[in-house]
């Protein structure tokens, strides 16, 4: 009795995380290659819609940030994420800090969803350049999902069905040996 419950709470589990559940993202990022993090705000993403309330940026941030893509430095993030009111686990990514201010602060982070739709990892990326590059207040952040795609599955059910073909047409003698004479004749 008591796998049985254990058994309807595993599938009860992995089932809610089956459906579009939504996955909450609380940033933060780092101007000085992972030394110090500083909270960037937090990004929700449900069935496809984004809601997002991100900080403001002070100007030693700005500055920060300026400094990081004259050095050729890499922004890095990172995100506590959370799904379906569990948390999934402290995610990491990186983006060129020039890229990032040539887009005009906006960037895109893509979740990277497995079969059931539960997150594996996240990907932070800027847009392409913007006509109005630089730095503003706040970042213009884009969430987008990018799952699995099933692979091709053999069609087993055809193969066995010509072996057994070719198997009762041996039987019957219908097909000759077409094996050579050293396949056919040699023991060692």
């Amino acid at each position: 009795m008591k796998s049985v419950i254990l058994l309807l709470l595993i599938t009860y589990s992995s089932a809610e995380l089956d459906s579009d559940s939504d996955v909450m993202l609380e940033l933060e990022h780092s101007f000085d290659h992972g030394d110090t993090w500083q909270t960037r705000g937090h990004v929700t993403w449900s069935s496809g819609r984004t809601s997002a309330d991100q900080l403001t940026l002070g100007d030693h941030q700005k500055q920060a940030l300026k400094t990081l893509c004259a050095e050729g430095g890499l922004y890095l993030l990172r995100s506590n994420v959370q799904q379906a009111g569990q948390a999934v686990g402290l995610m990491r990514s990186y983006t060129s800090a020039c890229s990032l201010v040539s887009s005009g602060m906006v960037d895109t982070i893509t979740l990277s969803l497995d079969h059931r739709s539960r997150v594996l990892g996240i990907n932070l990326s800027a847009a392409a350049p913007s006509h109005s590059p630089g730095l503003r207040d706040t970042f213009k952040t884009k969430i987008v999902s990018s799952g699995v795609e099933p692979g091709p599955v053999p069609d087993t059910a055809a193969y066995i069905q010509r072996l057994e073909e070719e198997k009762r047409r041996q039987e019957k003698g219908d097909v000759p040996d077409n094996r050579s004479f050293l396949a056919k004749y040699w023991m060692y």
